[in-house]
């Protein structure tokens, strides 16, 4: 079993490398395989998948603990069983994940991006906050980091789970919203006492924006109607100072666990997938998360028996009123940042929507429309971050 690395060429002469776990076996076996292929100084051997196998990826994470190759760096061992069991955790999920016994998750980043892995970066700041899952170790080669270990949440569901299964049955959901605001503040306040704050010019911030938003409505024909509007959102962050910051960058209900002890954990830090890696490093308002929140608040809303009705937009109403309030605790709200970021985001969802989920296109294009249209309406303010 190896890691090998696979470099993707596209015709616009782009490319991506992905990281591949590779595990190879004699032939015969009667076992899944990919296929066979001719190694040197192996012969004719099956190739497979480890992480499927349970003895392979149990053997890995095995040696990882106890042979650790020159890339595995330790921060902590003490939850190592070498009897605990592993399984591929068959989720939803980008990169590809091993659950070791109810302690430990082994993470194997798939498509790579030279230096630190942004989601193993901000874990090491997080560490003994309980405000995210607890950093372990970091595999990497030649400075770029492969895999990581973190903790496993006990955890009784994520938010979305959470959320859409209360909103489906009108029940309130404003206290474990308020929870959530609460804690994604003081992850905020975290991550800034340990990478510090930076002012950023409002302009510049809506220069960024505004350059999505266009390359958004090139894009999608749908938008076009709201283009004068969506451009006018973005011109009213012009004389604002912005405090930025390292932030999640693609906080949602789905990136939160619920734990038995009632509280929220956020997990993924590795910003959202379509934007750049230079994007997703560079510092920026806590505000974009808070409207990730209030944005995804609204995504929940589509797990109503009708969506449109009155009880479900009053459910998505005080569910994100107690996020905000309690995200802001009394702190004057800044509301055209806030709106900038959440039609952002929004734009943004209809083009990631588009492209991998287009039976779900209609959500954050209706939200474009609602925002642009006040819904809900909240006071406008401006002023300094």
């Amino acid at each position: 079993m190896r890691s090998e690395l696979a470099e993707v060429g596209y015709d616009d002469g782009s490319t991506e490398v992905y990281h591949l776990l590779a595990g190879y076996r004699r032939p015969g076996s009667g076992r899944p395989a990919w296929g066979s292929v001719t190694i040197e100084g192996l012969g004719d051997v099956d190739l497979f998948d480890p992480t499927a196998d349970a003895d392979t990826a149990a053997s890995l994470v095995n040696a990882l603990a106890t042979r650790p190759p020159a890339g595995m760096r330790w921060l902590d061992r003490g939850w190592f069983d070498p009897h605990a069991s592993v399984q591929l955790f068959r989720g939803e999920q980008s990169n590809t994940s091993l659950l070791i016994g109810s302690a430990a998750m082994l993470k194997v980043f798939r498509r790579l991006e030279p230096g630190p892995n942004l989601d193993a970066e901000a874990l090491a700041g997080l560490n003994g906050s309980d405000l995210a899952p607890r950093l372990f170790g970091t595999l990497s080669h030649d400075g770029t980091d492969l895999a990581m270990f973190c903790e496993l949440i006990d955890t009784d569901g994520d938010g979305w789970e959470l959320a859409t299964a209360a909103c489906a049955a009108g029940q309130d959901f404003t206290g474990p919203a308020a929870r959530l605001g609460r804690t994604l503040r003081a992850l905020h306040a975290r991550l800034a006492e340990h990478d510090g704050t930076s002012e950023r010019p409002g302009a510049e911030i809506a220069a960024e924006l505004g350059s999505r938003i266009e390359a958004a409505l090139a894009d999608v024909p749908a938008l076009a109607g709201y283009a004068d509007a969506l451009r006018a959102a973005m011109a009213e962050l012009d004389g604002l100072s912005v405090t930025c910051q390292r932030i999640h960058r693609d906080f949602h209900l789905g990136q939160v666990l619920h734990r038995e002890d009632d509280q929220w954990v956020i997990i993924d830090f590795e910003g959202e997938p379509l934007t750049t890696a230079d994007e997703r490093r560079r510092p920026d308002s806590r505000w974009r998360d808070v409207a990730g929140g209030l944005r995804s608040f609204d995504y929940a809303r589509s797990a109503h028996p009708e969506p449109a009705s009155p009880s479900a937009r009053h459910w998505c109403v005080q569910a994100r009123d107690a996020f905000l309030r309690a995200y802001a605790e009394g702190e004057q709200i800044p509301t055209a940042l806030l709106r900038a970021y959440q039609l952002d985001k929004a734009v943004y969802e209809v083009r990631y929507e588009l492209r991998n989920r287009p039976e779900w296109a209609h959500i954050p294009l209706g939200s474009v429309q609602d925002e642009l249209t006040e819904f809900p309406n909240e006071p406008r303010q401006r002023g300094k971050e």
